[in-house]
């Protein structure tokens, strides 16, 4: 099969919802979110750190990036309000 990257974490996504959802919810909201410590300072790179060894070097900011939204409810650097 020749997905690209994108393709293939979105089919992921697709043929396992439940199982991203859940995942998700532990890195924003759960015992990830308590490693990660969202909103405190460097939480980005925790994050980095952590999901790192999971994802390709490609997806981890990406993913971090969207953790970040959905757990503080702003993108990386706006927190400030910029």
């Amino acid at each position: 099969m020749s997905e690209t990257l994108g393709e293939y974490a979105a089919a992921g996504t697709a043929r396992h919802p439940v199982d991203t959802e859940r995942l998700m919810a532990y890195w924003a909201e759960g015992e990830g979110a308590a490693k990660i410590r969202w909103g405190e300072p460097n939480d980005f790179y925790r994050c980095e750190a952590h999901l790192g060894k999971y994802v390709t070097p490609g997806e981890v900011k990406g993913l971090c990036a969207n953790l970040h939204h959905r757990a503080l409810g702003v993108w990386p650097g706006q927190e400030d309000g910029k």
